[in-house]
């Protein structure tokens, strides 16, 4: 003898866009009737099974999702092991109102700490992608500006490295993120010391004076990439000391007033001169 029994079969909304929240309490479970033995309806009774629901597959109509029960009959009969026929849905079709969620590209910032080897350093580090989308209400979107990797420590770094690191989630609360990771460049490369001697210029001296000093040379010490260090020559940096800012005892103080932008940590070994004011 056959039975008929009402069910509530559970729902649950997978691929969800991310710029989109589904008010689920509209339809969180489908009203199904099945016709079985009262043997099989007991033993559907036990089942524990939920009906996975594509949204990115839903038709959109304004701002609601359109859901149709038939196309997923099949999928709850074989759930249930019942025949296609022998179920009745009591909700055919139905529509799913939604939030619209704001989104947002933040810049990507580097949450690494790194130690390199001596003599290495790196002109930057790089992320791919260097922003990321995310989606939320306007208000917390409005109070984030960047999003910041999780924190790595590299240690004796001497090499170039490239992996992929998480982004740090923890202070963003009610933000969708359309990716969880980037992947991370460390260009490393080697520097070298090098020396070179500059003659030092005499800046703001009166028309009708003369003026010597000693030395009328000064060495600067700086540090290159090894590979660009055959490009610096003398005349790339420039010394001068101001006349006008000449201090008690007949002194000047020197300063690198030019200098190539492939150099750093530049230093004098003298850092003033004597003058002479001659008549």
């Amino acid at each position: 003898m056959e039975y008929e029994k009402q069910y509530a079969f559970p729902l649950s909304y997978i691929n969800v866009p991310k710029d989109k929240v589904i008010k689920t309490s509209n339809l969180d479970t489908l009203n199904i009737r099945i016709k079985e033995s009262g043997f099989k309806l007991s033993w559907i009774s036990l089942v524990n099974k939920n009906l996975d629901i594509d949204a990115s597959k839903l038709d959109q109509f304004g701002d609601v999702l359109l859901f149709d029960a038939k196309i997923y009959t099949p999928l709850i009969a074989e759930a249930l092991t019942v025949a296609s026929q022998d179920i009745v849905l009591l909700t055919q079709q139905a529509q799913l109102p939604y939030d619209q969620k704001e989104t947002k590209m933040l810049p990507v910032k580097s949450g690494l700490i790194i130690a390199f080897a001596p003599g290495f350093e790196t002109p930057g580090v790089t992320f791919s992608p260097d922003s990321i989308k995310v989606s939320g209400s306007k208000e917390t979107l409005d109070t984030i500006s960047a999003l910041y990797t999780e924190k790595l420590v590299f240690e004796d770094v001497a090499e170039s490295l490239t992996a992929s690191v998480p982004i740090n989630t923890k202070n963003l609360l009610d933000v969708t993120l359309y990716q969880n990771e980037v992947a991370y460049t460390i260009n490393v490369d080697k520097f070298t010391e090098g020396k070179i001697k500059v003659p030092i210029d005499i800046i703001n001296v009166p028309d009708d004076a003369s003026i010597s000093i000693f030395p009328k040379n000064a060495v600067i010490t700086y540090q290159v990439n090894l590979a660009e260090f055959n490009n610096v020559n003398t005349e790339n940096f420039k010394i001068s000391c101001d006349f006008a800012k000449r201090k008690e005892g007949n002194l000047m103080l020197l300063e690198i007033s030019a200098q190539p932008e492939i150099v750093r940590q530049t230093r004098l070994n003298i850092n003033k001169v004597e003058y002479i004011l001659k008549q």
